[in-house]
């Protein structure tokens, strides 16, 4: 019952989180707009239906925690006015595109929350609301797309080969190790005998000596990840910078607007603008952080720390693996502690 109660929380506070989100996202838009003296533009390009979205979110906040849905629209007021006060060019025009984007605008946009249209050209602003002393999620994808996604090097194609091989050979390698474990025939070329005798899929679930074996597991393809990830750095660290750049959430064109909260201890934000260009200039201090037995490969940037982390999509029976992507900032919060 507990775990059952367990799992119904956790659901309802990534629900939370998203309205949270996608509400935060629309006030900041619209005091930017209000700013730059385009609200009326703004609001009738919002559809009746999305519209009609926010407020069932708005309402579900409000029920849910009246003191942060009131605090919302003051921090959306702050967010835009650091935005403003670090931004040269004038606004036009402003769309929400992170809630409205169909699926090839959001591909071409990628992590744009917010566009900024002006005489000088488009701005893509990528907004996060996020915990003081919590990281940054910034991207998740596929372990089998990775490489080819974000490294531009001319190895990175051969780099996926040799991770996704070591992704099925590690997959094989645990699975014997469980069936082991559970008395069950180590030869069997797939899951079939465990999910016949009905034990669990869920990593959480499993019991203390079979976790340790699939956390093992997911630490050597951390490791695997690590050694392509050198052989890229050393063949051109300049692209292998970018890469991280986009790793960290940044992209050209776009200013990255992350707002710190401490709530419900203190009702105003720390907010961090980083452009593009002031991003790579930071992450050209990257240093790789010696190998450890956890299941990431984590790099130093200044004050930043940017994990890579290998974690499965839902269930460990198949290769479906992901890369989380975070990073973790200093900030007011932690320098106080």
């Amino acid at each position: 019952m507990g775990e059952v109660s367990g799992r119904e929380e956790k659901f309802r506070q990534a629900l939370l989180n998203e309205v949270k989100g996608s509400l935060f996202e629309y006030l900041v838009a619209q005091e930017l707009a209000g700013a730059a003296g385009a609200l009326g533009d703004f609001l009738t390009s919002i559809p009746d239906h999305y519209q009609q979205v926010l407020e069932q979110q708005e309402r579900l906040l409000r029920e849910a925690d009246a003191g942060l849905a009131l605090l919302l629209p003051r921090w959306a007021r702050q967010a835009a006015e650091a935005f403003r006060s670090s931004a040269v060019l004038p606004i036009e025009q402003v769309r929400l595109t992170g809630q409205l984007s169909t699926t090839a605008q959001g591909q071409e946009l990628g992590s744009c929350d917010v566009l900024l249209k002006g005489g000088a050209g488009d701005t893509r602003l990528s907004l996060k609301l996020n915990k003081a002393r919590a990281a940054v999620n910034t991207k998740s994808g596929g372990v089998k797309s990775f490489f080819g996604q974000y490294f531009t090097h001319a190895s990175a194609a051969r780099e996926q080969e040799r991770f996704s091989a070591a992704v099925e050979r590690e997959h094989a390698l645990v699975r014997r190790e469980l069936f082991a474990l559970e008395d069950l025939p180590e030869e069997a070329p797939d899951w079939g005998p465990w999910r016949e005798r009905g034990l669990t899929e869920l990593p959480g679930e499993l019991r203390p000596e079979a976790r340790e074996l699939l956390h093992a597991y997911y630490a050597r393809l951390a490791r695997a990840l690590d050694d392509s990830l050198a052989t890229l750095a050393a063949e051109d660290a300049g692209r292998f910078t970018q890469a991280l750049a986009l790793l960290a959430g940044l992209a050209p064109q776009q200013v990255q607007l992350i707002c710190f909260h401490e709530y419900p201890a203190r009702d105003d934000l720390d907010v961090r603008v980083t452009s593009y260009r002031q991003g790579l200039a930071q992450l050209s201090q990257w240093q790789r952080l010696p190998a450890t037995d956890s299941a990431s490969v984590e790099f130093a940037i200044g004050a930043w720390r940017l994990a890579i982390r290998v974690k499965p999509m839902n269930t460990f029976t198949t290769t479906a693996i992901k890369m989380n992507c975070s990073v973790r900032y200093e900030t007011r919060a932690t320098r106080s502690r």
